[in-house]
């Protein structure tokens, strides 16, 4: 079930996430989240760059959670409960969050969508920049436009 989570900005931008299952070490793992902006990964860079083991790992629980908007476990959103996923899955998600990473796709999304997202990799393999920084200059384009 996903739960909604609140004091969400209300800025309408989130996408739908999903994680196949990697077997023997988690199963697979759907959410929403609102992807970070290239400004709020630097701020990221920042900060951790003065932080090392765990106090690093609280402060990215705590960004994935800001970003998530939606997850399909039963327990709210919170660093805390980022924190007590399995160590790859909470790895694979703060790069997908972030955008250094795609989500994978979800064999349960329209072919509609399963073919954006395989455009939106592309895109980024030939900007040679990350899904995230190729998402934004798409939209500053897309908004240039309008």
């Amino acid at each position: 079930m996903i739960q909604r989570k609140s004091l969400i900005p209300d800025d309408g931008y989130t996408e739908p996430g999903y994680i196949k299952p990697n077997p023997g070490i988690h199963g697979e793992f759907r959410f929403h989240f609102r992807p970070m902006r290239v400004t709020e990964q630097s701020e990221m860079r920042d900060a951790s760059s003065k932080l090392t083991g765990p106090a690093y790992e609280r402060m990215s629980a705590a960004a994935v959670a800001q970003q998530v908007t939606a997850w399909e476990l039963p327990e709210e959103i919170t660093p805390e409960n980022v924190l007590r996923l399995k160590p790859q899955l909470f790895l694979r998600l703060h790069l997908i969050v972030a955008g250094f990473e795609a989500t994978d796709i979800d064999p349960l999304w329209s072919e509609e969508k399963q073919q954006g997202a395989a455009e939106g990799e592309y895109l980024a393999s030939l900007m040679e920049t990350t899904p995230g920084a190729a998402r934004e200059i798409e939209d500053a384009k897309n908004s240039a436009v309008g």
